[in-house]
């Protein structure tokens, strides 16, 4: 009889270790669902957030784009009414001034312009 009690006694430890361990390995199981849910999630987020960031970055450099095409054409204008007005107005002190004026400004834009590749190739 001592041999069916501890036989039984086993048995229902077994059962009880087994309902633990099965406790266990469900509490572990649905921690690792959760974890790789909250990666997910934050996965997700990091994508949305860099996709946000990036873009704020591809409209500026569409904009940028359009304002230096923009930029080529005034200068184009500036140039081609500077090359006929030079003729007629070599002695005209106010007409100087206003040409020293366009080349200081020619010069900054071209700055930026050359910032602006040096960043356009960078980011490429």
């Amino acid at each position: 009889m001592t041999g069916f009690v501890v036989e039984r006694y086993t048995q229902a430890t077994l059962v009880r270790c087994a309902i633990i361990l099965d406790k266990h390995l469900m509490s572990e199981a649905v921690i690792l669902l959760v974890v790789k849910k909250i990666g997910v999630a934050l996965g997700n987020e990091a994508i949305n957030q860099a996709t946000s960031y990036f873009q704020k970055y591809v409209t500026q450099l569409t904009e940028l784009q359009g304002s230096m095409g923009r930029i080529r054409r005034e200068l184009r204008l500036m140039h081609e009414f500077l090359s006929r007005m030079d003729v007629h107005n070599r002695n005209n002190k106010m007409y100087e001034i206003w040409v020293e004026d366009v080349r200081m400004l020619a010069h900054q834009i071209e700055d930026i312009v050359d910032d602006y590749l040096h960043l356009d190739s960078a980011i490429c």
